[in-house]
């Protein structure tokens, strides 16, 4: 019994590990432990239809949060305020690259919180790319509603399921991710978007054995079930 309950332990079983995190309290835009994978975030190029990039990234203070974070950090968090060029503009970043060699399931999430008078952005679109930062960036998910974000909230997106596994097993540290705000009025201070405690999380694909284990494992448990009831229904009869 005590063998068979082991063998059925190994059955396969999906741990997200975190490949990648931000809480921006180091005040630079290089990811921060405990991330299995150190990424930057970077303002030098774009492929966003009609976007106009960001140029630098404004690390804010006390604007962090505790929210959808790994480890303890409320002070900083990246603030987006439209571009730096005056009047209203797009503002985007990216972030990478990743490597998920045999990982699927991969997720984005990360808090974020709107503020202002109504000229702060009201959409962010989501997109990635899997041939470097060179490559054409395709759009897997928008928030919409970014001013109803008057406190922090968190946004959490299963990548691998919104681009049916498109960034699932990228070899070379490929996978980018981009974040490109719109819908600004103005970059005026005061009307900002924060984001903060950004993570990727991705599951290992489980080894064919460690299948073929599990399966055993299971089969041996039942046939251990079909003896003992066989033999407490006979015992019964008795």
């Amino acid at each position: 019994m005590g063998i068979l309950m082991l063998v059925a332990m190994a059955a396969p079983s999906a741990h997200a590990r975190l490949l990648t995190y931000y809480d921006f309290e180091d005040g630079n835009l290089t990811s921060d432990a405990p991330g299995l994978q150190t990424t930057t975030i970077s303002f030098t190029s774009s492929s966003y239809p009609g976007g106009t990039l960001g140029v630098s990234g404004t690390i804010a203070t006390p604007e962090g949060t505790a929210l959808n974070s790994v480890t303890p950090s409320t002070i900083m968090a990246l603030d987006a305020r439209g571009n730096t060029t005056g009047g209203s503009g797009d503002y985007c970043f990216m972030l990478g690259g990743l490597t998920t060699t045999n990982l699927t399931n991969v997720t984005l999430s990360f808090a974020i919180k709107s503020q202002g008078n109504g000229g702060q952005f009201s959409t962010l679109n989501l997109l990635y790319s899997t041939t470097g930062i060179a490559g054409t960036y395709t759009n897997f998910a928008t928030d919409a509603a970014l001013k109803t974000h008057v406190a922090y909230t968190t946004d959490s997106f299963n990548v691998s399921a919104l681009t049916l596994g498109a960034v699932d097993g990228i070899a070379g540290s490929n996978l980018f991710f981009e974040f490109c705000f719109s819908g600004s009025g103005n970059n005026a201070n005061g009307n900002d978007t924060f984001i903060d405690n950004i993570q990727v999380n991705a599951v290992a694909v489980p080894e064919p054995s460690t299948y073929i284990g599990g399966l055993f494992g299971v089969l041996g448990l039942c046939w251990f079930q079909r003896r003992w009831l066989v033999r407490s229904l006979h015992f019964r009869r008795a």
